[in-house]
């Protein structure tokens, strides 16, 4: 039989709908509080995050390895400089395993491998120089994606974080994406040695200062998260 909107006897869409209501509106008439919709992370601004980080931050850290610290250098240059190059090595390793493959066709994946094979061979006991740096992102083929190969418009774009501000927001909320999805990427055995990567990029080489206070605050209580879905477009 046939039955009005609200009828008990609705069928199809009818009883979806009712179905809908009873979830949303229980005794009393106050709806039930929505849980946190889960969107899909943009893959642009992940690969924006990750070419952003080795073409301006790593390379804002190479060229200050060219100010002189006298002809020797002490015991505690030494181990500053063992320790950002440390952390330079566990970040692109990071990167070749967990960036997003499909918007860009594995482009920058294929190049972050190739950059890693070249940090794997350097033999210095610090950053490489700016000009070395240049270098061996040139050999990879990362570079600026305006005006080049490097990526089609869509993956050049940021989706989620774009900003009027983009010094404060652009970068460092895409960054925070890019940190979501390397670690949901990561496999159970990479978990870990991706979290040190992410902790000690931001150590070493993040310029937002309060970016990194906050960082730092919450640090002692992050673990891997357990797998999640990867991010849209990886």
């Amino acid at each position: 039989g046939g039955g009005g909107g609200g009828g008990g006897g609705a069928s199809g869409g009818g009883e979806a709908a009712a179905a809908h209501k009873v979830a949303m509106s229980p005794p009393g008439g106050s709806p039930l509080p929505r849980r946190p919709q889960l969107l899909p992370v943009p893959a642009a601004d992940v690969l924006y995050a990750a070419r952003h980080s080795l073409l301006r931050e790593v390379r804002h850290a190479a060229a200050a390895v060219a100010t002189p610290r006298g002809p020797q250098g002490t015991a505690a240059e030494a181990a500053e400089a063992a320790r950002r190059l440390g952390a330079l090595r566990l970040w692109v390793s990071a990167l070749a395993r967990g960036v997003p493959r499909a918007v860009d066709g594995g482009l920058l994946a294929r190049g972050l491998a190739e950059l890693e094979v070249e940090m794997d061979a350097w033999e210095e006991a610090d950053l490489p120089g700016e000009q070395q740096w240049a270098g061996m992102l040139q050999r990879a083929g990362i570079s600026e994606p305006s005006g080049s190969q490097y990526l089609s418009e869509a993956a050049t774009r940021l989706v989620m974080c774009t900003s009027a501000m983009p010094a404060r927001h652009g970068y460092p909320c895409s960054l925070w994406l890019l940190f979501h999805t390397l670690l949901a990427h990561a496999s159970p055995e990479h978990a870990p040695q991706t979290l040190e990567a992410i902790l000690r990029y931001v150590d070493v080489f993040f310029s937002c200062a309060e970016c990194v206070a906050h960082f730092r605050s919450l640090a002692l209580h992050l673990s891997p998260p357990p797998a999640a879905a990867p991010a849209a477009g990886a």
